[in-house]
């Protein structure tokens, strides 16, 4: 198959490479992800020209987004965009929206948008499918553009949080989750309002049965923390529940965390309470009231020990209200009751795409029954999921990495989940068509990595998965942020065919600047600089200081071709820019010779005669027009008998003319002494002392 390439010219700089789902960045790692502050833009962003659906609920512009693509290796996914806050970007009042591909044909899975001043949005989605292609949108609101962080964390999901302890969620695991919002309480407790709390504010109530008997931690982490600023204030309180589950009129305190804010007194002060709370082990507190006023108060308290059979409850209050949620990590050697799903997986002809896979079911009931089944077989899997206890019979029309996920709910509302990970064989025919086609931006600034490859693939099995070293595909098309070099582009499609292509990414043509040689000038002398760009005039040209320079015009040509008058040696440095936003940088060394030639006879007649009468100062052009700051003559006593300031030099009928101040009487010939200061361009002044000798 003939191979096709297209090489764009130079691309708007400002533009976007990730402007459309069909060149969006892939975003490999989904769990306790977060790239670096700014790592990303949507700065003159267009809209998509790909259909993108709406609805009830979602309000996005759809003026300005950029696009990214992840795989999900969890059932849930928590998104984080943070823009103008905590330094961590520039873009204010985010939106996010995640659809499934492909991107000609995407199904909208769930969209937020910030609706406070935090400018952070957060999104939870859930029932993902394992190992499909998602898309991501990130926009702002009408002109608003800007850097961002995003931040993403693969998670199984509980049931939604509950405010009341009789309806709290059942965790039947330890396994990390995430809340994304949170508001609203349930009904008045006196068991919460007797605790260090006080009250609920927005609040979510959990509850379980120990297992195994042992220690319990856990690490409650509010959704907008970041280290050095403030965040949501947190706070639990723990119950044991004494006759079980249902059992929350009798529930006894364990362990009381109020301490966080302290809006009486500055951040610095209760600094260190804020953010992160839970259980710790070997903490010396078993209760911190609200307020942070003691020193050993840190958001922590010690772990607990729980026993087997014996219920708990917690309850997480969010004292700040801001409608934010929170994470939580489980800690510790005790284990909870549930439910143990477990499946085992084997191949009717062998473990290949387009071959039958069985399921079989092999979950325990230990403690209750087993009411829900939920299969998620993953990407390419047909069925995709099923509800039904198995065994179950799945084909998959694409190869690789597969992770089957069998979630069960038991008769007390106990949810687990259990991911199993293996591995679908290719089934690339002889007969396949694979091909690749790809269009390469060559690098756009010198010294930049501008360039990209975008890989288009040809008949074969869609979907395409792409390459640039032949061992790590990803779905994205793109591959942003390369150097001038060569590269091989790999393809692989769903069924395991591969074709690549060497291409080469060429460096940028010639965009430079030449401010000239060095040159050399006496003090008081000018010159012009020429300055000579390539390939052509640039779009703008700045000097760094323009304090020098004179230009005829405001033209790019007068720009580049401004007069110096320079009064000390320096350096000149010039910056143009292109229509792509490329720029360069060219400077010139300006040597300034600081010689200062000054002439003051020592002879003058006095006599009215019109030759020789008046004492002055002669120099050059390095001379300030007034130079000559102070003129003072002295008799031979030292006594001052003339003065006058900012003369100007060369300039006879100024300066001195044989006369005793301004009595106009002459004074006796004989020698006099003189003081002159005179100021240069430099503004360095020179004292000149000497004596001259007055006849008649």
């Amino acid at each position: 198959m003939a191979l096709v390439l297209t090489t764009l010219g130079l691309r708007l700089a400002a533009q976007p490479i990730n402007d459309e789902c069909f060149s969006s960045f892939y975003l490999p790692n989904t769990d306790h992800y977060c790239s670096e502050a700014g790592a990303y833009t949507n700065v003159n962003a267009s809209p998509s020209t790909v259909t993108v659906p709406t609805g009830a609920g979602c309000f996005l512009s759809h003026t300005n987004e950029v696009w990214f693509s992840f795989k999900p290796q969890t059932t849930a996914m928590y998104i984080k965009i943070t823009g103008a806050a905590f330094g961590l970007g520039t873009l204010q009042n985010p939106g996010i929206g995640v659809f499934l591909g492909p991107c000609n044909n995407l199904t909208r899975i769930g969209c937020n948008l910030v609706s406070n001043s935090t400018n952070q949005v957060e999104l939870s989605v859930e029932s993902l499918i394992i190992g499909a292609t998602y898309y991501l949108l990130v926009e702002g609101e009408i002109s608003s553009s800007g850097t961002f962080q995003i931040c993403l964390n693969g998670f199984i999901p509980p049931p939604s949080p509950e405010s009341d302890c009789a309806n709290a969620v059942v965790l039947c695991d330890k396994s990390p989750f995430v809340v994304d919002t949170l508001l609203g309480v349930g009904f008045m407790d006196p068991g919460v309002t007797n605790t260090c709390v006080n009250q609920e504010l927005s609040s979510a109530w959990y509850k379980w049965t120990c297992a195994t008997s042992g220690s319990l931690t856990f690490t409650i982490t509010p959704n907008n923390y970041h280290p050095g600023f403030e965040s949501d204030d947190i706070d639990f309180v723990i119950f044991e529940l004494p006759g079980g589950l249902d059992d929350c009129a009798n529930k006894t305190e364990l362990r009381c965390m109020a301490s966080g804010a302290n809006v009486g007194l500055p951040f610095s002060n209760w600094k260190r309470c804020n953010g992160p709370t839970g259980l710790a082990a070997g903490d010396p507190d078993t209760e911190e009231p609200a307020g942070c006023t003691l020193a050993s108060q840190n958001s922590f308290v010690n772990a607990l020990d729980i026993v087997a059979g014996h219920s708990y409850a917690l309850m997480i209050n969010n004292f700040s209200q801001s409608g934010l949620g929170f994470s939580i990590d489980w800690g510790g050697s005790a284990t909870f009751q549930g439910p143990e799903p477990g499946f085992d997986v084997t191949a009717v002809q062998a473990f290949e795409c387009d071959k039958t896979i069985i399921f079989t079911n092999e979950s325990l009931q230990p403690t209750d029954s087993i009411v829900k089944y939920l299969w998620n077989f993953g990407a390419g899997a047909n069925p995709s999921t099923s509800t039904s206890t198995g065994p179950i019979s799945v084909i998959y029309d694409s190869f690789g990495d597969k992770k089957v996920a069998l979630t069960v709910t038991s008769e007390k509302g106990c949810v687990v989940t259990q991911i199993v990970d293996f591995f679908v064989q290719p089934c690339c025919a002889d007969t396949s068509t694979l091909g690749v086609t790809a269009t390469i931006q060559n690098q756009v600034c010198p010294g930049t990595a501008s360039g990209y490859i975008q890989g288009i693939g040809i008949s074969g099995a869609p979907e395409y998965q792409f390459s640039l070293d032949c061992i790590n595909y990803q779905p994205a098309t793109v591959f942003p942020f390369l150097m001038p070099g060569d590269y091989t582009l790999c393809i692989q499609d769903e069924k395991g065919c591969k074709n690549q292509v060497d291409l080469t990414v060429l460096p940028a043509t010639g965009f430079g600047v030449e401010a000239g040689d060095t040159i050399f000038l006496q003090l008081g002398d000018s010159s012009d600089i020429h300055v000579m760009t390539f390939p052509g005039l640039p779009s703008t040209a700045t000097w760094k200081d323009t304090t020098n320079l004179h230009f005829a015009g405001k033209s790019i040509e007068d720009i580049l071709n401004p007069t110096v008058l320079p009064t000390k040696t320096d350096w000149y440095v010039i910056t143009i820019t292109d229509d792509a936003g490329c720029s360069a940088t060219d400077s010139v060394l300006i040597i300034v010779d600081p010689y200062k030639p000054i002439y003051i006879p020592n002879v003058i007649s006095a006599n009215q005669d019109g030759i020789n009468d008046k004492l002055t100062v002669y120099g050059n052009k390095a001379a300030k027009i007034n130079g000559i700051e102070l003129f003072q003559i002295f008799d031979r006593w030292g006594g001052l008998i003339w003065e006058k300031e900012n003369l100007p030099l060369n300039d006879a009928s100024m300066g001195w003319d044989g006369t005793l101040g301004d009595t106009g009487k002459p004074v006796n010939p004989g020698v006099f002494a003189y003081m002159v200061r005179v100021n240069f361009l430099d503004n360095i002044p020179v004292t000149y002392h000497g004596t001259v000798t007055v006849v008649r």
